[in-house]
């Protein structure tokens, strides 16, 4: 009888912390961010069909396949005493939250791109200040936990962190410059972008207040 196959466990979720440190048990937790963030993207996406959360997501996967190729290039070792297996040079989850803390950072103090308040503007910069901070606040603690959980050693997470900075940065460039204008251009008013309900609300001044009343009146007709 020939002998089964080994299991391992899936390491994207898989996290070891000590019994008794609640630091360490929520480090755990925010080093989960990465897999939340997925699943707010793809559900925000199916929800709202905005072409910059699209255009986030995609450089959000391809800012993960370029850790990937970094990591096989460099082959750096973990700490010692970690059950993750493979290269830790540069920390992919540092990489994903500050790429993500710096696109939506860069987006929301956007004022062209993001109103926010609209019936009440003297609060909107705050606003944008706290949310801006509340996104870099939980990429730090991420970033923090990866080296408080012996994951990575500090330079991987500071490495990864700065990529993440400067590609967010870049992307987002890309992204207001070059694809969102050749979309609206090109693209907006496409048979699939009509039938999959692809659109572009930067012009809206509160999208929710417009749907809002937009309901109201198609119930008032029926």
């Amino acid at each position: 009888m020939s002998t089964p196959p080994m299991k391992t466990a899936f390491d994207l979720t898989y996290v070891e912390y000590h019994e008794g440190d609640i630091i360490g048990f929520l480090s755990a937790g925010v080093s989960l961010a990465p897999v939340f963030a997925i699943v707010a993207y793809v559900s925000v996406i199916l929800a709202r069909r905005e072409i910059i959360t699209i255009a986030a997501l995609a450089g959000q996967l391809g800012n993960t396949i370029l850790n990937v190729v970094i990591k096989k290039i460099i082959d750096a070792p973990r700490p010692d005493g970690t059950h993750l297996s493979g290269p830790g040079m540069p920390s992919n989850h540092s990489q994903f939250v500050f790429f993500t803390a710096t696109f939506w950072s860069l987006h929301i103090l956007n004022k062209n791109a993001v109103h926010i308040f609209s019936r009440a503007p003297q609060y909107g910069n705050a606003a944008r200040l706290i949310v801006s901070a509340g996104l870099y606040f939980m990429a730090f603690a991420v970033a923090f936990s990866r080296v408080y959980l012996d994951y990575h050693f500090a330079g991987q997470v500071f490495v990864g962190s700065t990529l993440g900075i400067l590609i967010g940065g870049v992307w987002y460039k890309i992204v207001q410059h070059i694809l969102l204008p050749l979309f609206r251009k090109h693209f907006a008013d496409s048979f699939w972008c009509r039938f999959m309900l692809i659109r572009d609300s930067h012009h809206v001044p509160d999208i929710l207040q417009l749907e809002y009343h937009t309901t109201r009146k198609f119930k008032s007709r029926k």
